[in-house]
């Protein structure tokens, strides 16, 4: 969006062992991105590991704010904020929020949050999703700590923004996720295919187990043709689907997938910050039937974009509803992307005006 503005925008990409990434991300990144994309020597829990822990230690332990960052990228940042004097520098997560510390008061310093880490293993384990990876989870004061280097903060969704004005004094906006938006066309795939597609965490791995056990057997009973594709890093954690379920593996453009399925699933029993796959499929004007976790921060949406379940048998019943009555499919894809657009409209609206504060935007020093 801001390239689309106009905007010099340069990327500081850190590549990590334990990110997730297509095969042809990378060389994507270089065309899309071409001399403004720099690509550091950087090593996730680099301060951590300095201190001596183990990755194993941080699947249980909270963490200091500046543990999964590396110190050797100063060096890198300092040199790069001499050649570029950015006016605003946006630092991706809480746990990076020490790159904000390398650039100077006339450049305007933006955390973008994304999620939520206070308390998160505690919260983890409570919803019992075992962790096979190490992902960040700070105490509210490692947290606070985070928030204080930032100039403004961002949140994902409108719930974030209140929990994270409470821990700092910090202005605080919501930015939600834009996507990209294809109206829905008439076209009625096959009354029988569902789709759930996400990333190989741990938490889109238990909730594909749970859908499959507790709750597709229900909709295949009363919809016998009724069959789960599973799309995305996910598949590899889904070694033996159950029957009725296949797995297309990682797909290069999910577009294609959701224009031959009839209804997304997002089953999620536990995450944070907003989520994405929700939002590709509002985008792309799909029928969605999700739990509240997988709507959180959007429920004002409930009903005209997509349908909420409180409980396996009322999940299983939306499905079903939306699988056998073209007229209701059809209804929720026009909410949706209603929905998805309104969304967008408002993310550049606040964008705009935020990028807006810095009127000595000027082009960039050579480089």
């Amino acid at each position: 969006m801001l390239k689309h503005w106009g905007h010099q925008v340069f990327l500081v990409y850190l590549q990590g062992r334990f990110q997730q990434t297509s095969p042809d991300s990378l060389p994507a990144m270089r065309q899309f991105w071409g001399s403004h994309l720099f690509l550091p020597d950087f090593e996730e829990l680099g301060n951590a590991k300095k201190k001596g822990s183990s990755w194993n230690a941080t699947l249980a332990e909270d963490w200091e704010a500046d543990d999964w960052y590396d110190d050797r990228l100063d060096a890198f940042l300092l040199d790069l904020e001499r050649q570029l004097s950015p006016d605003i520098v946006f630092v991706e997560y809480a746990y990076l929020s020490k790159a904000l510390e390398c650039f100077g008061d006339s450049t305007l310093k933006v955390l973008d949050t994304h999620d939520v880490f206070a308390g998160r293993n505690r919260k983890t384990r409570q919803a019992g999703v075992r962790r096979t990876y190490p992902a960040p989870s700070f105490t509210e004061n490692a947290e606070s700590e985070a928030l204080g280097r930032a100039d403004v903060v961002v949140a994902i969704q409108e719930n974030d923004r209140v929990h994270f004005s409470q821990m700092t004094d910090k202005e605080v906006l919501t930015v939600g996720h834009t996507v990209e938006l294809r109206n829905p066309g008439p076209k009625r795939p096959s009354g029988h295919k569902m789709l759930f597609f996400g990333s190989a965490s741990d938490i889109n791995r238990s909730s594909l187990q749970w859908f499959s056990k507790e709750i597709l057997p229900t909709i295949r009973d009363l919809t016998p043709k009724a069959e789960l594709w599973v799309a995305g890093f996910v598949c590899n954690r889904n070694q033996a689907p159950a029957e009725g379920v296949r797995n297309l593996g990682y797909v290069p453009d999910i577009s294609a997938v959701l224009e031959d399925v009839d209804v997304v699933v997002n089953p999620n029993f536990f995450a944070t910050g907003l989520s994405i796959k929700t939002m590709t499929t509002l985008g792309h004007g799909k029928p969605l039937v999700s739990t509240r976790v997988g709507v959180r921060g959007l429920e004002h949406g409930a009903g005209e974009a997509f349908l909420v379940a409180r409980n396996t048998g009322e999940f299983a019943e939306h499905v079903i509803r939306v699988l056998s009555d073209p007229e209701l499919a059809a209804e929720l894809s026009r909410g949706a992307f209603r929905f998805a657009k309104r969304s967008n409209e408002k993310n550049a609206k606040t964008l705009r005006n935020l990028v807006g504060r810095q009127s000595n935007l000027h082009p960039p020093k050579q480089f």
